[in-house]
């Protein structure tokens, strides 16, 4: 073996037990390309919880249904029962509205959202959600998670959020995104770093999926991975990846008033999002 090949498979070797490095070798050349990024590995599964929406109301041991305050999502919130329809087994969140039916709600448009805050969470597996929702430009709906233990913001090393799905507008595409204080305070919220737009259409049903590994969050449409945020070491520090750290409740939401459009057309209204079943795997070895 020459001096060069020998150095070659030593340096190969050194970086393969070091672990989480892929080489490649183009046979025309004898080029090697390394690389840092490595394929992200799965645990075995068992499912954990589920739900089917197979009552005639919300399993209030499961869901309560959001709150109204002042964030963007949350300030058309209500709890009005006509925005919450369990029919077959599939639920609808509407927006719809106010024309004097929510008594005493001077909201002119309401928006239905649940959550499972207070009742279960998710540290580390999968998150799958069947779903659909019609169009209107001013229409936000989406499912994601969060959590708000002892949080001050998005610039705390403790925020930590992931968009699983959220539609905008009349887009015939969806997004996932993440959120945490390493993004914000380096000027990286919304940039291709924590965000993937993908081609769907969202009046079709779709299962959106993400899972949450040790090294990554990992996102899927129909079982198709569509993007990839990873685990950073040199930014751990700063809260690049508190999912890991922070167990996070589900939402899904119907929301309004998205800053993304053009005008707000109330006048196309109700519009909803269903839903079929929600699904959450965790690892065979992690305790619920």
């Amino acid at each position: 073996m020459s001096r060069k090949n020998t150095f070659w498979a030593f340096l190969i070797v050194s970086l393969f037990l070091l672990g989480g490095i892929v080489v490649k070798l183009t046979a025309s050349d004898n080029t090697i390309v390394i690389s840092s990024q490595r394929p992200y590995s799965s645990p075995e599964y068992r499912l954990d919880w589920e739900e089917n929406f197979d009552g005639k109301k919300l399993d209030e041991t499961k869901w309560s249904k959001c709150k109204r305050r002042t964030s963007q999502w949350n300030r058309h919130m209500s709890n009005e029962d006509r925005l919450y329809q369990l029919k077959k087994g599939r639920l609808r969140l509407y927006c719809m509205n106010n024309t004097g039916w929510a008594k005493g709600d001077t909201a002119r448009v309401v928006t239905g959202g649940i959550t499972t805050e207070n009742k279960y969470t998710v540290l580390e597996g999968k998150v799958e959600v069947r779903a659909r929702m019609s169009s209107v430009m001013g229409c936000w709906p989406a499912i994601w998670m969060g959590h708000n233990k002892n949080t001050k913001g998005v610039t705390d090393p403790k925020y930590a959020e992931i968009d699983i799905m959220e539609h905008f507008n009349l887009d015939k595409k969806i997004q996932h995104n993440t959120h945490n204080a390493h993004l914000y305070n380096r000027k990286k919220a919304n940039s291709r770093e924590s965000l993937k737009f993908v081609d769907v259409d969202p009046g079709k049903w779709h299962v959106y999926s993400v899972e949450i590994l040790k090294d990554a969050l990992v996102f899927r449409v129909d079982d198709n991975v569509t993007f990839t945020y990873p685990r950073k070491l040199e930014y751990v520090s700063e809260g690049q990846y508190p999912y890991t750290v922070y167990p996070e409740f589900l939402i899904l939401s119907m929301q309004w008033g998205t800053k993304s459009a053009k005008y707000l057309d109330t006048k196309s209204l109700p519009a909803y999002i269903e839903f079929d079943w929600v699904r959450v795997y965790k690892p065979k070895n992690q305790r619920s």
